[in-house]
C-alpha cells in the first residue's frame, strides 16, 4: 500500500507529539504509527504500516468499537475513550508490566478535499494521573476514616463523661439522685429563688420501721424496697422536681418555684401513695410507710442548702416522734 503524501509531510510533527498516534484508512490498514507508539509498545512505524489494526488488536474488532469509529469514514464526529471505562485501545507496557492507562480520541481525517477520510487515533498517556487520583482517593479515604474514628471517640468520650457524671451525682442502689446532687440542684434553686423572689420546698422523707424490713426479710429484700420507695415517690413529683437518696433509708425531694402549703400537699400524697403501694416479694407483701418533715425558703432570709436540710430533718424527727406514717410541715 502506498502511504498518502500527506501523511508524509505530518510525519515529523507527529513523532515530536508526546501522544501516540495511529492513522487508519476505512479498511483498518495502518496509514502511520508515530515514534510515540514505537517507544510506547516496542513495535516500529515501518513494521506496522500496512498492517491491520483490528488483526493485530482483535480486541478492537468489537461492536462497542467498531460502531463508533466506523461512522468516522464517512465524516462522523469524533469518539472519545476515556480511560476510566476503556484503560488502553492498544496495549503499551510499563516497565513493570502493566499497560498504560490512555485517554483517547478517534477523528475523522481529510487529506484531501475530494480523498476519502482516514481515521486518526490519538493516546494520551493517563498513567500517573490515574495514580495521583488514586492516591488523592486514597488519602480522601483515610481522612474520611480518621474523622470518623475520631468522632466515634469523640463520642466514647462524652459517653463516658455522661457515665462518669451519672456516677458522680447518682445513687448506685436506687438510681435516684445522690445526697451530692441533691446538694448542687438545691444550692442552685435557692440561688435563683432568690434572684426572681420565689420559694423553694424541701421535703425530707423517712421509710418507717426499715429496720424492721431488714431484720424480717434479709438486706437484698431491704434494698428492694429501697428502690421500690425511690420509684413510688419518683412517679408522684413533677419532672422539674428532684428526688434524691441522702443515706440509708432517707430521702429528700427538692420542689422549685413551690411554696410551703402545696409543698405540704405535695408530701401528703407521697405519703399516701407508699401507704397503698406495699412492696411484693417472693410471694411477701411488705407493707412500708413513711413519715416527711416540710420546709420551704424565705427568699429575703438568705437560705442556704445546709440550712433549710436541717429545718427539713427537724421537722421529720417531729413527724417519726408523733407516731411516724405523717407529714410534718415546718413553717
Amino acid at each position: 500500500m502506498i502511504t498518502p503524501p500527506c501523511v508524509h509531510i505530518c510525519f515529523p510533527i507527529l513523532d515530536l507529539m508526546p501522544l501516540g498516534v495511529v492513522v487508519f484508512d476505512s479498511s483498518y490498514t495502518i496509514l502511520l504509527w508515530n515514534k510515540c507508539l514505537e517507544q510506547w509498545t516496542g513495535l516500529s512505524g515501518d513494521a506496522m504500516r500496512g498492517e491491520n489494526l483490528l488483526a493485530r488488536f482483535p480486541a478492537l474488532d468489537d461492536r462497542k468499537y467498531r460502531s463508533r469509529l466506523d461512522p468516522l469514514f464517512q465524516g462522523g464526529p469524533p469518539a472519545i475513550f476515556s480511560y476510566h471505562l476503556h484503560h488502553h485501545l492498544i496495549p503499551a507496557h510499563l516497565p513493570d508490566g502493566a499497560c498504560r492507562r490512555q485517554h483517547c480520541i478517534a477523528s475523522s481525517l481529510r487529506l484531501e478535499p475530494n480523498s476519502p477520510p482516514l481515521a486518526v487515533l490519538t493516546m494520551q498517556d493517563m498513567t500517573e494521573v490515574h495514580h495521583r487520583i488514586a492516591e488523592i482517593a486514597a488519602l480522601r479515604e483515610q481522612a474520611l476514616s480518621e474523622l470518623a474514628l475520631r468522632k466515634q471517640v469523640e463520642a466514647s468520650l462524652l459517653e463516658s463523661q455522661e457515665q462518669l457524671r451519672m456516677l458522680a451525682t447518682t445513687d448506685d442502689l436506687t438510681g435516684v439522685a445522690n445526697r451530692r446532687k441533691i446538694m448542687s440542684v438545691l444550692k442552685a434553686e435557692l440561688g435563683r429563688a432568690k434572684r426572681h423572689g420565689a420559694p423553694v420546698s424541701l421535703i425530707a422523707v423517712d421509710a418507717d420501721y426499715f429496720k424492721r424490713i431488714n431484720d424480717t426479710h434479709g438486706h437484698d429484700v431491704g434494698d428492694e424496697a429501697l428502690r421500690h420507695l425511690a420509684e413510688v415517690l419518683r412517679r408522684q413529683v413533677r419532672e422539674v422536681d428532684l428526688v434524691g437518696r441522702l443515706g440509708g433509708e432517707e430521702f429528700a425531694v427538692v420542689l422549685p418555684e413551690t411554696g410551703l402549703e402545696e409543698a405540704c400537699h405535695v408530701a401528703e400524697r407521697l405519703r399516701q401513695a407508699v401507704a397503698r403501694s406495699p412492696l411484693v416479694h417472693g410471694g411477701h407483701v411488705i407493707s412500708m410507710t413513711m413519715s416527711a418533715g416540710v420546709v420551704a425558703s424565705n427568699p429575703h432570709a438568705g437560705d442556704d442548702p445546709q440550712t433549710l436540710m436541717k429545718r427539713a430533718d427537724n421537722a421529720l424527727y417531729h413527724a417519726k416522734h408523733a407516731g411516724r406514717n405523717r407529714v410534718e410541715c415546718s413553717p
